[in-house]
């Protein structure tokens, strides 16, 4: 249960991470070259970063990936506390649409978007439900219980 809970936690992480990632790409790595020649300067070449081209705008497709990891951040931490419920309705609606949008973006930036989609599926899919006993403990209980009531009943009928 911790084991599982730990690496759902840690896969989390590593796509927000990634998506982090993603975003400070999009603001500061140069995407996009450019050069021009004239006769009196000659060949010069320019740089751009994927917000330069683009404009301010792409920001919100980029960091869509931050914001699904949160809510699926949320999604676990609440599907351990109260139950699977809402919190996998929630989760799995959010990697859903993270997953239209990077299948319909594949093209450009949609391909590095995939790891955090595969990422988060995966936080979803081995994130443990609401607190609980240990099962190997609760058999134990139950079966001195029931060995328990059963040495009683013996003694009783003898």
């Amino acid at each position: 249960m911790i084991r599982r809970r730990r690496l759902a936690l840690r896969m989390t992480v590593a796509a927000s991470v990634w998506s982090l990632g993603l975003l400070l790409g999009a603001l500061l790595l140069p995407a996009f070259n450019d050069q021009t020649v004239s006769s009196s300067s000659g060949l010069s070449l320019r740089t751009a970063t994927f917000v330069q081209v683009n404009g301010l705008w792409v920001l919100i497709p980029v960091a869509l990936p931050i914001v699904v990891s949160v809510v699926v951040a949320v999604a676990i931490r609440q599907k351990r506390l109260t139950g699977p419920r809402w919190a996998d309705l929630l989760g799995w609606l959010v990697v859903g649409v993270l997953t239209v949008f990077t299948l319909v973006t594949i093209p450009t930036i949609g391909a590095l978007m995939i790891p955090v989609m595969v990422l988060l599926a995966l936080a979803l899919r081995v994130a443990p439900g609401p607190w609980a006993e240990r099962p190997g403990r609760r058999s134990r209980e139950q079966g001195d219980a029931r060995g328990a009531d059963d040495g009683r009943d013996a003694r009783a009928q003898a």
